[in-house]
C-alpha cells in the first residue's frame, strides 16, 4: 500500500516494495517447493507491516495538518483519490476477464459473475463492513477498505483532540488489538491495530521526539533478522504470534526509520526505491495477472491438449489446487519470478497511467476546497 508522503523514509519505501512483492508470490500457484517454504506461507502477515507502516507514515505527514474541517475535506478527498482509482480499474479489468472466460468457458465462476450486488459493494469499498464482501472479485482489496477506516479514525482523534491525539491512539490500539487478539478479527480491527500502533511510534520517537533515543545502526543487521524469523515461524509461535509479529514489525519500522545503517544505504539504491513507488500497483493488479494467466493456460490445455496443471503435491499448502507444471524442476522453480516481473511491470504502468494522474488530479481538487 503506497502512502504518498512528503517527509519520506526511503528505507521505508523500499520495505513497503519488498513486502508486496511477497504478497504477489504468496499467491502464485505455480509447483515449486520453494513457494510451499514457511516465509512465503506467511506472507500474509506483510498486509499488517503495511498497516504499522501506513500509520506511520500517515501520522509523520498529516498530524499537523487536521484542524479545521477544510482539512479533514482534503484529507478524505486525497487519500481516496489515492486508493480508488487503481481499485476501480483493477475491479473492471477482472470482470472483464470473467466475462470472457464465461463466454468462452473457460472456467469462469458463474455464481461470482452473476453476482452484481457483491461487485457493486466492492466497488465502493464495502470489505470491512459486509464479511461476504472481499473474496470474489480483486481479493487484495480488503486491505484497501480496512486501511480507508484506519484513515477516518486516524483523522477524527487528531482533530478531536488535537495536541493530545496520541492518548486516543493508545486507547483505540488496546481496544483494536484485544479484539483482534481474542479472535473478534474484524477487518477493520487489524487495520486498526497496526496503524494505530504505526502513528504512536511516530509520534513517540520523531515528531514530538518524547523519547530522546536514536537506534544505533549495528541493530539493522538483527531487526532484519527478526524480520525473516517473524516470516519464517510465524505459525509455530502459537497463541502468542500476533503480539510479537506487531512488536517485531513496529521494532523493525522505528529502526530503518533513522535510515543510520548500511542496510538502510543498500535500500536507497535503485531498484528497491522502484519497488517502493510501484508497490501499491504490485499489491493491487497481482491478483489480475494471476487471473489471466490462469485463463490463457485453460486456452492453452484446450488447444494442444495436454495439461499444463498439476494437483498441488504439498501437505497443507494448497491442497486440492491446481498448479503451474511447467515438467521441468528448474523452469518451475524460475516461473514465481517470470510472474513477478510481469506483476512489477504492470504495477509500472498502472503507476504511470492511472496512479499519478490521479494524485495530481487531487491535489487540483483540494486546492480549490473551502
Amino acid at each position: 500500500m503506497n502512502c504518498g508522503a512528503n517527509n519520506r523514509f526511503l528505507a521505508l519505501d523500499a520495505f513497503r516494495g519488498i513486502m508486496a512483492c511477497s504478497v504477489v508470490l504468496l499467491h502464485t500457484t505455480v509447483n515449486t517447493p520453494w513457494l510451499a517454504s514457511s516465509p512465503v506461507r506467511n506472507s500474509y502477515i506483510a498486509v499488517d507491516f503495511f498497516f504499522i507502516l501506513s500509520g506511520f507514515v500517515i501520522c509523520m505527514n498529516y498530524a499537523d495538518k487536521l484542524e479545521q474541517v477544510v482539512d479533514l475535506k482534503k484529507y478524505v478527498i486525497k487519500r481516496f483519490l489515492r486508493l480508488w482509482p487503481l481499485h476501480l480499474n483493477s475491479l473492471l479489468f477482472l470482470s472483464f476477464l470473467d466475462f470472457i472466460a464465461f463466454r468462452f468457458g473457460l472456467g469462469a465462476d458463474t455464481v461470482v459473475f452473476s453476482d452484481i450486488v457483491s461487485f457493486a459493494k466492492e466497488l465502493v469499498l464495502l470489505h470491512v463492513f459486509m464479511p461476504e464482501v472481499g473474496m470474489h472479485w480483486n481479493f487484495p482489496a480488503w486491505s484497501i477498505s480496512a486501511e480507508i477506516v484506519a484513515y477516518l479514525v486516524f483523522a477524527f482523534l487528531v482533530f478531536g483532540l488535537g495536541n493530545r491525539f496520541i492518548y486516543g491512539l493508545a486507547a483505540v490500539f488496546i481496544l483494536s488489538f484485544f479484539s483482534v487478539f481474542c479472535e473478534i478479527d474484524t477487518k477493520a480491527l487489524r487495520a486498526t491495530t497496526g496503524f494505530c500502533l504505526g502513528a504512536m511510534i511516530a509520534e513517540l520517537f520523531f515528531r514530538r521526539r518524547i523519547y530522546e533515543y536514536r537506534f544505533p545502526s549495528i541493530l539493522e543487521v538483527p531487526a532484519l533478522l527478526l524480520l525473516f524469523t517473524i516470516f519464517a515461524f510465524y505459525k509455530k509461535l502459537g497463541g502468542i504470534a500476533y503480539p510479537v509479529m506487531l512488536m517485531s514489525f513496529t521494532a523493525v519500522v522505528t529502526i530503518f526509520a533513522f535510515e543510520a545503517g548500511p542496510i538502510s544505504s543498500a535500500l536507497k539504491a535503485w531498484p528497491f526505491q522502484k519497488l517502493g513507488l510501484y508497490s501499491y500497483g504490485i499489491y493491487m493488479v497481482h491478483s489480475l495477472i494471476m487471473k489471466l494467466i490462469d485463463k490463457l493456460i485453460s486456452v492453452l490445455e484446450k488447444v494442444i491438449g495436454v495439461p499444463m496443471r498439476v494437483i498441488s503435491p504439498f501437505p497443507d499448502f494448497r491442497e486440492g489446487k491446481l498448479l503451474l507444471d511447467s515438467g521441468s524442476f528448474f523452469m518451475n522453480s524460475l516461473l514465481p519470478i517470470g510472474i513477478l516481473l510481469l506483476v512489477i511491470i504492470t504495477a509500472r504502468v498502472s503507476n504511470k497511467i492511472i496512479e499519478i494522474p490521479w494524485i495530481k488530479k487531487a491535489k487540483e481538487i483540494t486546492s480549490s476546497v473551502r
